[in-house]
């Protein structure tokens, strides 16, 4: 579920039943196509996840806080029915986002600033706006079309973290970290990618060059080095490596 604005509300109330220590949701019945009705939660449903972190041993006080600090975030909950909550507990089951029995539902987005979301516009895109989106927990940045950002075109903003659809009905958070057209997006792109890969030269050039000064300087009268100094070397040949490797990351996106 994504919002039009942090402030707006998704329709719902949170509630604790402390003695068995399990969250639940009840629907604010005076918004009658709020977000999560819209998206498919019902009242009485158990919460176990909020945007990837289980909360189950979370207090109220606890979710509350947390909800509130992700405000600007999309709101993704793993939720089941009672009789589902009750069946995994009585059994010793554990939840996970990653079950074959998770059924992942189409997000939804508000199209206005309003609670109630009673009068929906309809929604336009045009077939000549972009996004560079940077990837959550990547830095690999990616052109997206605006019909593949779910949240409403005139709510979207630069550093906004959305749910982007990357093909058929999988989905992925990313941040907008630029607007334009297509051969914009692509060129900011491809100029990210080059400072990136002319920054980790500069960084390997300057490992090979300490590297070869300590090589010379590492045979005493024996012919030997200290294991301090050979330790050190390994370490730089290691690092240059691994951003080799990052290189050939890179160059393959």
């Amino acid at each position: 579920m994504q919002r039009a604005i942090p402030e707006q509300l998704i329709g719902v109330q949170f509630h604790y039943f402390s003695s068995e220590r399990f969250h639940y949701i009840k629907l604010i019945e005076d918004l009658p196509s709020s977000l999560a009705r819209r998206g498919g939660i019902r009242s009485y449903d158990r919460i176990i996840f909020l945007n990837g972190i289980n909360i189950e041993n979370d207090n109220l006080a606890q979710f509350d806080r947390r909800f509130k600090s992700q405000r600007h975030l999309p709101v993704q909950m793993l939720v089941c029915s009672p009789a589902t909550y009750d069946h995994y507990k009585a059994n010793k089951m554990s939840f996970s986002c990653d079950l074959p029995s998770v059924q992942r539902l189409k997000p939804i987005y508000a199209t206005s600033t309003s609670n109630s979301h009673t009068d929906i516009p309809t929604v336009r895109f045009d077939n000549e706006t972009f996004y560079a989106v940077q990837w959550e927990s990547s830095n690999i940045i990616s052109t997206v079309p605006q019909s593949a950002v779910f949240k409403s075109p005139e709510f979207t903003n630069i550093n906004d973290i959305c749910i982007i659809e990357i093909e058929n009905e999988q989905y992925r958070k990313g941040k907008i970290i630029f607007r334009g057209s297509q051969d914009e997006c692509d060129t900011l792109n491809t100029s990210l990618r080059s400072s990136t890969i002319n920054h980790v030269f500069k960084m390997i050039a300057n490992l090979f060059v300490g590297k070869t000064s300590n090589i010379s300087g590492l045979t005493n009268g024996n012919g030997l080095g200290s294991l301090d100094e050979t330790a050190t070397t390994s370490s730089q040949v290691l690092v240059s490596l691994q951003l080799y490797d990052l290189i050939l990351l890179i160059e393959t996106v």
